[in-house]
């Protein structure tokens, strides 16, 4: 994992996550998981059954999206 990556482990595998802005380590933390929350807030609210490999693409989609918004790069 290069400098300041951060993995975000999820059941497909990890997401990396780089920073794009210089933000700190802990900021990038930070909006990992204020991401990380917001994605699953919204797929408990739209939920229509259990986890599917569609799920978890939506789920990587959304997160990546949410994270770009904020500076960062998915890998």
């Amino acid at each position: 994992m290069g400098a300041g990556a951060l993995a975000a482990a999820e059941p497909s595998g990890p997401l990396f996550v780089y920073p794009n802005e210089g933000q700190s380590e802990e900021q990038t933390r930070r909006d990992r998981y204020e991401c990380y929350v917001g994605v699953r807030t919204e797929r408990i609210r739209s939920s229509t059954g259990g986890p599917t490999s569609e799920f978890q693409s939506d789920y990587d989609r959304a997160l990546s999206a949410c994270l770009a918004g904020r500076g960062c790069t998915v890998r």
